[in-house]
């Protein structure tokens, strides 16, 4: 049997059906997004920030909400509140300076967060007097070195350090252990001194030799009369300022850094031999209308001498290095002390040099607005100085040195021979000379600085 459908019927049926339709499709093109927003309630969240160098909250720190616009700063406690959307939701802490952390929320409704400095980023700003410059402002007129880099060879002092590692600065090595290098920035400025200003710690300094490497943790070389301005007409040769290392927050870290190594001349001058200097000494003297030395046709007891005098006045050499330190602190201190020894033998005879070092980083937190602090260098070297006699170096005397006279002898005082009156030259034995003559030279340096900060705040009205 079948059933008819009146017209008014059939048109009301139509319509639901349409309608049922429509809110199908409707419901297809809704983002699923939404059911889930929808479904979750939103949630406050709060936190302090702080950072860990120096333990201290950090006012300023831009949170966000990843994949928004929304977000918040901190106050000057370093504290935060911030409504999120759901537990899903990632906050991301920025600071500059800082690495930038990323936290889900979860179910964790308060965060205590600490950001670790961005070192890639505290390079780009560079000591300029006593302030800062980024570094863009004066790419030409500074040269930074870091401590790593300082310690990649071994060198004695800082001038040594700067040679081949900073642009528009000449360093030229004397080779003696403990001699200072010649430094020279933008070449020679005056008829006079032409050594640049150093400035340790902020202070003006001058013995190199008595500043252990290890203990700096960075040069910064100014260069040109705007870097340079405020330390006056004394850094018209250029300034290299050099700060030593501090403590940071944190258990105590102790370090140990050590090294043990050889030296030789790698390259001598290709003397002649006993016979070679016979000849070449009669063809010189006969030309010229000289005798020639009655020696020269009969050396008696010293016809099988052929003394290398290079060879005995080079030898193998031993450098060393040898650092012990204990950095760390909290809240209230922070410290960095450390001691150092170093040696260096030189290649030729009767050089060499030797130092002993002692540093002390303090700084004491008095209160949340007041800082004191203190750095001292407490040290002690001593250098054996080439022998310089008649007026010629040693290097002169081996050139000139006759080789059938031998080093030592016995049946004379002092135990060595040199040439006689008959041999028609006249250098001293530089073997005789490294190891009866000595030209010692000891140096004491205490450097020391005492500082203080206070932090206050005005209200005007």
């Amino acid at each position: 049997m079948l059933k008819t459908i009146y017209p008014k019927q059939k048109s009301m049926w139509s319509k639901s059906r349409n309608l049922l339709c429509f809110l199908a499709l409707w419901l297809t093109l809704i983002p699923k997004d939404t059911w889930a927003q929808g479904s979750n309630q939103a949630i406050e969240v709060s936190g302090t920030i702080q950072a860990s160098d120096t333990g201290e909250s950090l006012p300023g720190v831009n949170i966000l909400i990843k994949g928004t616009t929304t977000g918040t700063a901190t106050d000057l406690d370093g504290n935060f509140t911030l409504r999120v959307p759901s537990p899903d939701a990632v906050l991301i802490f920025s600071f500059i300076g800082y690495n930038q952390v990323e936290r889900r929320v979860g179910n964790t409704t308060s965060f205590n967060i600490t950001l670790e400095p961005d070192q890639d980023s505290l390079s780009e700003v560079v000591v300029v007097g006593y302030g800062t410059q980024a570094r863009a402002t004066v790419t030409s007129a500074i040269s930074s070195i870091s401590s790593e880099t300082i310690r990649e060879l071994p060198v004695p002092n800082l001038a040594s350090a700067i040679q081949g590692r900073a642009p528009g600065v000449n360093v030229t090595n004397a080779g003696a252990p403990g001699t200072n290098p010649v430094v020279r920035i933008r070449g020679i400025g005056t008829v006079g001194n032409n050594d640049p200003l150093y400035v340790i710690d902020g202070v003006p300094a001058g013995g190199l030799n008595q500043i252990n490497t290890a203990d700096i943790e960075s040069i910064e070389v100014l260069k040109d009369a705007s870097a340079a301005a405020i330390y006056g007409s004394r850094a018209a040769n250029g300034v290299i300022l050099v700060t030593t290392k501090k403590g940071q927050v944190g258990k105590p870290v102790v370090t140990v850094d050590s090294y043990v190594g050889t030296q030789s001349a790698w390259r001598q001058l290709d003397l002649l031999n006993t016979q070679q200097y016979l000849d070449f000494g009669r063809d010189l003297l006969t030309n010229g209308g000289e005798p020639v030395p009655q020696r020269f046709d009969n050396l008696g007891d010293l016809a099988n001498v052929n003394t290398d005098w290079q060879g005995e006045m080079f030898r193998p050499a031993t450098i060393q290095d040898h650092n012990v330190g204990i950095s760390g602190g909290n809240e209230s201190v922070i410290y960095n002390v450390s001691v150092g020894y170093f040696g260096q033998e030189g290649i030729m005879r009767g050089t060499d040099f030797e130092r002993f070092s002692f540093r002390s980083n303090t700084e004491f937190k008095i209160s949340d607005r007041v800082k004191v602090g203190q750095t001292l260098t407490i040290a002690y070297s001593n250098r054996n100085v080439e022998p310089f006699t008649g007026g010629r170096t040693q290097l002169e005397h081996m050139v000139k040195s006759v080789p059938y006279i031998p080093v030592r002898d016995e049946s004379r005082l002092g135990g060595f021979r040199s040439p006689d009156r008959v041999d028609g030259s006249d250098p001293e034995n530089p073997v005789l000379n490294a190891e009866l003559r000595t030209n010692r030279q000891q140096e004491y340096k205490i450097l020391g600085t005492a500082y203080g900060s206070a932090t206050f705040d005005w209200t005007l009205s």
